[in-house]
């Protein structure tokens, strides 16, 4: 049975940025909540919450300085608390005052959660550092490689450090995944937490390799270099050049619908390759029975619940066509990953199962002044 929650506060305010569609499955949660997304993600059912439709530069402005700080005093004078998602404050499209916004929101009796979902807190000096201990190449290794990456790595820098500083001092709880999104924060953080699609799962036997007899893989990479995709079209030219036959499925920048018609059709998934965690799309593929194959790695992410690296085929970006060439050589390792992966993201993300995450998150809270 679902328990409220024990945290005394008068409600909850969720935004300001939608990230896949956690807002709007963490406002599902919680009794008394407010949904204040000023952002949506091309990827997110969650509708903008409290949107500027004026169309005169003036009124945009009027808006921006008067009726949004005007919303957001409101629940903070109500001792509203408040669950930040993305990098931005609430009152301002930007990070720098969210110092400010959360000292404000603490003196008038409300709590602070930051859920780190990206790159928003990641430190880039400290993913290097991380890359050259381990000897493997991360994200950051080829995103700041461009004519203009040196400017986009220390504004990202400044970012994730302004977010640090002010999460250390303001932020009763922070979710955040500690190698993946490495920072300078150095507060305790506790796991974050996956979803599963709000659609029913297919039938195995629905999959393209059952219906065709062709193999269908699918690669759909929101930041191409930083999932890896370079290789990836490397490797699926070089076995099309040995002569494997299979389709190959490239997609970006397109609705959640489309990508979920693709996931339950598709027999294998190539997700990201310089990640520690499986990521939103995932999930999404393990619960469509997808065998997956993803840099993703409890040996590193601790956090992860157990038997992950059994859920998904554990694919370095160096070992992506040894991994790929093995399952289109024996499909029947398909339908094992497919299976174990469903498995697992059925034992661990449920709704009932991630309420409950919540709520033991918000004991520990609970006494903090």
């Amino acid at each position: 049975m679902f328990r409220p929650s024990t945290l005394a506060t008068p409600g909850w305010v969720i935004g300001p940025h939608e990230i896949g569609d956690y807002a709007g499955r963490i406002s599902s949660y919680l009794t008394n909540s407010h949904l204040f997304v000023l952002q949506q993600n091309l990827y997110s059912s969650t509708k903008v919450s409290f949107k500027n439709e004026y169309r005169s530069i003036a009124g945009r402005q009027i808006f921006d300085i008067w009726s949004r700080p005007k919303r957001i005093a409101k629940y903070i004078s109500e001792g509203e608390s408040f669950i930040y998602i993305g990098s931005n404050s609430f009152v301002f499209d930007c990070h720098c005052v969210r110092g400010i916004e959360q000292a404000l929101i603490k003196r008038s009796g409300g709590k602070v959660i930051c859920l780190f979902l990206g790159s928003e807190i990641r430190s880039p000096s400290l993913t290097d550092e991380l890359s050259q201990n381990i000897g493997q190449d991360l994200c950051t290794t080829y995103l700041f490689s461009g004519p203009f990456g040196k400017d986009a790595k220390v504004k990202m820098q400044e970012t994730a450090d302004s977010l640090a500083h002010s999460t250390e001092i303001f932020a009763d709880l922070v979710l955040n995944s500690p190698k993946d999104q490495i920072t300078s924060l150095k507060k305790q953080t506790f796991p974050p937490f996956y979803y599963l699609p709000d659609v029913p799962t297919v039938d195995e036997y629905s999959k393209s390799r059952y219906r065709t007899g062709i193999i269908k893989i699918l690669h759909a990479p929101s930041s191409p270099l930083a999932k890896g995709t370079p290789i990836v079209r490397s490797v699926i030219k070089a076995l099309y050049s040995e002569g494997f036959v299979f389709e190959y499925v490239e997609l970006s920048g397109v609705s959640k619908e489309t990508i979920f018609g693709q996931l339950a059709d598709v027999d294998i998934v190539l997700n990201e390759f310089y990640s520690f965690v499986p990521g939103i799309l995932g999930i999404e593929a393990m619960y469509f029975k997808c065998a997956l194959l993803t840099s993703a790695d409890q040996r590193v992410e601790e956090w992860l619940p157990p038997g992950a690296n059994q859920a998904w085929m554990q694919t370095n970006y160096w070992n992506i066509f040894q991994n790929l060439k093995k399952l289109l050589l024996e499909p029947d390792l398909i339908r094992d990953f497919g299976s174990s992966g469903f498995q697992w993201v059925n034992a661990n993300y449920t709704d009932e199962k991630n309420k409950q995450i919540l709520l033991d998150y918000f004991d520990t809270i609970k006494d903090n002044s």
